[in-house]
């Protein structure tokens, strides 16, 4: 018996993180000899009890043993790296001799009682290679996550043998082939993202299976078809992104069943018909993108019941009729864009009214009559009216309404026509030569007002054209011009615009095309042909050409990494310079956080916390992880970019060198020592991250009046923290969606460290990122033996 004891001791072994793993091989297992040793008569009954109390203690042992994934899951996570090649080495975990801890593998997260896998977020990690059919084997799987790699080949039709499958992300690869019929079986999933691959065929009318989906975005492959019926059975859906690809046909016309809906984005593709009036039902749309299609008939009025459109994109298309006065009633929208259509007739004056509007574009239509300057209308310039042949009145240059403007040709009414009897024998009576006479005038007549028509119709298109090319007065001679005195320079191939027509398509930077507007330079979008949006950093001041180019050319070398902001390219002449910059749809950071109204619901402690961990990356990278050492200098939320994702980007780093020798002082971000020492370090930056942090944490502005009294976040957060009750300064929302309560508490010590009033006390970057990424695995329990050792202010409240 007292081998078996120690057999079942023995049977312990200790796993990482304190806790222990057991492995009962013997405990069961009577000792040699089988029952003789139980021996006769009373003894015999003693030890039968001592062996019926030993069994149900090892019954209770293996009670609460912690079981561990099976064999074949393991074959299948080392088949997967097997396939794959990985240069950063990021799968070095994944290894047979390992396999006693392989919930503990990167990336790969168990169930509770670590019996199965249960999600695979490998995003990011350079895995280059196909996606093996051995992926079957993890029949549990919640989420796969393998966006960001440079893998390749089909989509297995194995993922459809993975029934509990709610989170499919293969975004950002270079898969090929069509959507496997049998994904269209997991009625289990929530969200398929397959944006920026390469992938072909048609869309399967089995989606309508999948009536669990939120989320669905395709963007940027080679799809075409049309988009089935049965996508409108998918009543829980709430984004829809399928730009840039081939689609055609119609939209559908039960296109209102989807009540869910708040983002429908369809741009760039070949759809036709008109825009369904049921668009009308979908009452909790904000983003309409239908541009670049081929669509065509009229604006349904219906457009005028969604109050909450922000974006509303129709430009490209082959649309007509009049612009419905019923977009008034369309209150939140902040773009509206509707060039380069066959729109007629006049403007209403009752547009003027969305007095959210910072985006307003009617060019390159038919429409008449005088520009009304009413409200929010006479904000905008001559771009954004521009190429409508009959429009007039300020804010077009000599096009005047003094005098009628031209109108279409309308026919002029002919007297009743005799009849034909009658005019037969008037035309006999007065003889031949009467005759010839009306013949040759009626063709005469007929052939001028031909020729008139077709002069007109010439003049038109080619006044459309001068103006379309035609660079204002207001602009420098260089701009756009590609001589000896200026550089246009791009990083990515294939990149066919001019300077000057990127100045154009941002309406030749006028305050319609403004997307952000800071002391040293001004921030403009440009719209360019084949959906190409790009952002383009004007500067104001004069910067000399040389130091300019050379201070974008290292700003470039550092900024390949997934949460910078990539730097497209630049334009520098004597009298412009100007940076090219990815574009973002959803703002900056601080927009998001303070100025809109949705941000309680949209913003919960998974995106709070993936944005501030994306953020920290950024600033680690540019201090240590590129071959030049960048320090940003402007760290604040107007400098964090959010995707349509929400995925961070941080925007403007070491720029602030190119415009100030000295000390840009921004309210509420600037560390206390540069008031002493007027020189950035890398630990000022940590102090501008620390801000952005107790930012997101709690949704609060950095600095607030009361009257002419100005309030500063972090003395009050500082204040509450040092007393006890940090935890009143968090937002309600990350508290209700936080799924363990003390990692807020643990991220708000982070931010208190970070805003140490001594620079040698505050963390690296790079600690801090390592920090965050421990916070947002909400699988596993918060690790650092950087802190957990020497900075117990990061153990909780």
């Amino acid at each position: 018996m007292f081998q078996s004891a120690l057999s079942l001791v023995s049977s312990f072994r200790h796993a990482p993180g304190g806790s222990y793993v057991f492995r009962c091989q013997d405990c069961l297992t009577f000792p040699p000899h089988g029952m003789q040793m139980l021996g006769a008569g009373p003894e015999r009954r003693l030890n039968e009890r001592l062996y019926i109390l030993f069994f149900c203690f090892c019954i209770g042992i293996l009670w609460g043993v912690e079981a561990e994934p099976p064999a074949s899951e393991l074959t299948a996570l080392l088949s997967l790296k097997a396939s794959w090649s990985n240069s950063s080495n990021s799968l070095a975990s994944w290894e047979s001799s390992n396999k006693d801890f392989i919930c503990e593998w990167r990336g790969v997260r168990c169930s509770d009682d670590n019996a199965t896998i249960i999600s695979l977020e490998l995003s990011g990690l350079s895995l280059d290679g196909p996606l093996s059919s051995s992926i079957r084997n993890l029949r549990n799987l919640h989420t796969l996550n393998l966006a960001f790699n440079q893998l390749y080949g089909n989509i297995p039709d194995e993922l459809g043998l993975l029934p509990s499958l709610q989170n499919l992300e293969l975004r950002h690869n270079h898969f090929n082939g069509s959507i496997p019929e049998s994904i269209f079986t997991l009625t289990s999933l929530r969200r398929i993202l397959l944006e920026n691959n390469h992938i072909t065929g048609t869309i399967s009318s089995s989606i309508s299976n999948l009536s669990n989906l939120t989320y669905l975005s395709f963007t940027n492959n080679s799809l075409s078809g049309s988009l089935p019926k049965s996508l409108t059975n998918l009543s829980r859906l709430v984004a829809l992104y399928g730009g840039d690809n081939q689609l055609n046909g119609d939209i559908p016309l039960r296109l209102g069943d989807l009540r869910s809906l708040s983002r429908l984005d369809l741009h760039g593709n070949s759809l036709r018909g008109g825009i369904p009036s049921s668009i009308g039902l979908l009452k909790k749309l904000i983003s309409i993108q239908l541009n670049k299609n081929e669509l065509s008939g009229g604006l349904p009025i219906e457009l005028g019941a969604l109050p909450n459109v922000t974006t509303l994109d129709l430009s490209f298309n082959n649309l007509n009729g009049s612009i419905p006065a019923e977009l008034s009633h369309m209150s939140s929208l902040e773009t509206l864009n509707l060039q380069h259509n066959n729109f007629s007739g006049s403007i209403s004056p009752l547009l003027g009214g969305l007095s959210k509007l910072k985006s307003f574009n009617l060019s390159y239509n038919n429409l008449t009559g005088q520009i009304p300057r009413d409200g929010i209308l006479r904000n905008f310039s001559a771009a954004s009216f521009e190429g409508n042949a009959f429009l007039c009145g300020d804010p077009l240059v000599n096009i005047t309404c003094s005098s009628p403007p031209p109108t279409t040709l309308v026919p002029v009414p002919s007297p009743p026509l005799p009849p034909l009897s009658s005019l037969k024998n008037d035309l006999l009576s007065r003889g031949s030569n009467n005759t010839w006479k009306v013949i040759i005038g009626v063709v005469v007549s007929v052939f001028a007002l031909s020729m008139f028509i077709i002069c007109m119709t010439i003049f038109v298109r080619r006044s459309r054209m001068k103006r379309a090319r035609q660079v204002p007065n207001g602009l420098s001679s260089e701009r756009g011009v590609a001589n000896s005195s200026s550089k246009l320079e791009m990083y990515n191939r294939g990149f066919r615009f001019t300077y000057e027509e990127i100045v154009s398509h941002a309406g030749y930077y006028d305050t319609a095309h403004i997307v952000g507007k800071g002391r040293f330079a001004t921030v403009y979008r440009s719209d360019l042909p084949g959906g190409i949006q790009m952002a383009v950093k004007v500067f104001k001041d004069t910067i000399s050409r040389p130091a300019f180019e050379k201070e974008v050319e290292t700003l470039e070398s550092a900024s390949h990494f997934d949460t910078l902001l990539p730097i497209r390219g630049y334009f520098s002449s004597a009298g412009e310079k100007a940076i090219l910059y990815e574009f973002m749809p959803e703002g900056n950071l601080y927009d998001m956080l303070h100025n809109n109204p949705d941000a309680h619901v949209q913003l919960d402690w998974p995106i709070r916390i993936n944005i501030a961990m994306g953020i920290a990356q950024a600033l680690a990278h540019l201090h240590k992880g590129s071959s030049t050492r960048v320090l940003h200098k402007d760290v604040k939320s107007t400098n964090v970019l959010l995707n349509d994702k929400l995925s961070p980007f941080v925007a403007d780093y070491g720029t602030v060198g190119l415009v100030s020798k000295s000390i840009v002082e921004t309210p509420g971000y600037m560390a206390p020592e540069l008031n002493v020492t007027k020189k950035y370090t890398e630990k000022t930056d940590v102090y501008g991250f620390g801000v952005v942090l107790v930012e997101i944490l709690t949704g609060k502005k950095p600095v607030s009046y009361i009257g002419d009294r100005q309030l500063s976040l972090v003395n009050w957060t500082l204040r509450l923290h040092r007393s006890g009750r940090g935890r009143e300064v968090f937002s309600s929302r990350l508290v209700e969606t936080c799924p363990y309560p003390d990692y807020p508490d643990k991220a708000l010590n982070l931010a208190v460290l970070c805003l140490h009033e001594l620079p040698g006390q505050r963390p690296t970057m790079s600690e801090v990122a390592s920090m965050l990424e421990s916070l947002n695995a909400v699988h596993s329990p918060l690790k650092s033996p950087v802190f957990q050792h020497d900075r117990p202010l990061l153990q909780g409240s």
